[in-house]
């Protein structure tokens, strides 16, 4: 798991961070990213599709105990 504390959100860290694993990505033949987020964490889904990304799937969890 990656994530900007609140302090450093919104300085453009995230977007880097990102262009960096995208260079490591090419270097080792990387195929695919995929990345995570809450279902309401809205400011990261806009960054993820400004950087290309698309919606994959909708995953479901249930607590057991």
């Amino acid at each position: 798991d990656l994530g900007i504390d609140k302090p450093f959100r919104r300085l453009g860290i995230a977007k880097k961070l990102m262009q960096k694993a995208y260079a490591f990505g090419k270097l080792n033949k990387v195929k695919y990213f995929f990345l995570s987020s809450g279902s309401k964490n809205n400011v990261a889904h806009t960054l993820f599709k400004k950087e290309g990304f698309v919606p994959l799937n909708i995953v479901f969890v249930k607590n057991n105990i």
